[in-house]
């Protein structure tokens, strides 16, 4: 007999949304969590300092993407990534 199990569980996603050539907080940026493997994503505001925090997440594989206002990619740092 086998018996395998998966793990299931949601974490907390945070960071800051800055520009990679002075890293200059991204106001007013967005930044969208999506999980690989459940094909579930987030978007939100980063606030004044370009920080973020995403909870609720699936615990797994995860994509992170920001944008300035103008719609620009902009690299998101990851300050952590955690499950309860």
């Amino acid at each position: 007999m086998s018996l395998e199990r998966l793990l299931l569980g949601r974490g907390t996603v945070t960071g800051r949304l800055h520009y990679a050539d002075d890293q200059t907080p991204v106001v007013g940026g967005t930044v969208t969590v999506t999980s690989t493997l459940f094909q579930e994503a987030k978007t939100l505001n980063v606030d004044a300092a370009g920080a973020f925090r995403i909870g609720g997440m699936p615990v797994g594989p995860l994509t992170l993407t920001g944008r300035d206002p103008a719609g620009n990619r902009v690299r998101p740092g990851i300050d952590e990534a955690r499950h309860p």
